[in-house]
């Protein structure tokens, strides 16, 4: 082939080369640049997103898991678990959202039918203090208090972060009120509690909360909630997570119901 028709061939495939590249990712600008893709996030082998030098780390993360199961025939059951969970964490400014909803059936009657919300805003005032406020809603069709209207405030700290954990403990009061018991009225009550994220490797993460609730007036009644959860990463594509965790509730005065309720669990959680 003579040159000219190799400078003929040579510019082509540099017209087309750009074109062709709009569908994948841009080229970058030398062969140890890290590539800029068009949408979605670069995972790395750790299956954690890749900041790009050009990108700033939202604030903003989240992720809904779910579990199903269920028959039909001689005996008809359906299970089901879902929960989402929203976050956005900056120097100034921490929110925590958490929602649980767990429906069980068997044979048209209802086994389980439980609900369980919790907000939390939190507010820096100095290095590694803050102030916080959150609402807290449960509802239980099959124990005595089958429904419960909190709120509280105080103040939180971060008593330790590093790469790979992070612990948080809290103080406050608030008031609550419960429905289906002897008192429907507005109770005021303590808070203690910490919260522990800890990565154990770039692919599993653990997490666990705990609150403790004393009845002022009365501090041989109290409620602690405790949740915890190992989340393990499937896909990286789908940023998709094998969740396994576990919610026990306690009650001191149950008012007949039993007092402690364990829900352990398998689900999927997707991340974003």
């Amino acid at each position: 082939m003579s040159r000219p028709a190799l400078a003929a061939l040579f510019a082509a495939i540099l017209a087309v080369a750009p074109a062709a590249g709009q569908g994948v990712s841009a080229m970058p600008a030398s062969p140890f640049e890290i590539p800029q893709p068009l949408g979605g996030p670069i995972i790395g082998r750790d299956g954690r997103a890749i900041t790009l030098p050009n990108q700033t780390a939202s604030p903003f993360s989240g992720g809904i898991d779910f579990g199903l199961s269920g028959s039909q025939g001689n005996t008809d059951t359906l299970v089901l678990r879902a929960g989402l969970d929203l976050r956005y964490d900056s120097p100034e400014y921490l929110l925590y959202a958490n929602l649980l909803y767990i429906l069980n059936q068997a044979n048209d009657g209802e086994l389980e039918n439980k609900g369980f919300g919790l907000v939390r805003n939190e507010f820096a005032i100095s290095d590694g203090l803050m102030w916080y406020a959150q609402g807290l809603f449960e509802y239980d069709r099959f124990r005595t208090v089958d429904q419960r209207l909190a709120g509280h405030n105080g103040l939180s700290m971060t008593v330790l972060k590093d790469d790979a954990q992070v612990v948080r403990v809290r103080a406050g009061a608030g008031m609550a009120r419960e429905t289906g018991g002897p008192v429907n009225d507005w109770v005021p009550e303590g808070q203690a509690g910490a919260d522990y994220e800890y990565w154990l490797t770039g692919r599993t993460k653990l997490c666990a909360s705990a609150d403790y609730y004393p009845d002022l007036h009365d501090l041989s009644h109290y409620r602690v909630r405790v949740r915890a959860a190992l989340d393990i990463l499937i896909d990286p594509e789908l940023n998709m997570w094998l969740r396994l965790g576990a919610f026990d509730r306690y009650d001191s005065q149950s008012y007949g119901s039993k007092r402690n309720d364990l829900d352990y669990f398998m689900t999927l959680l997707f991340r974003f």
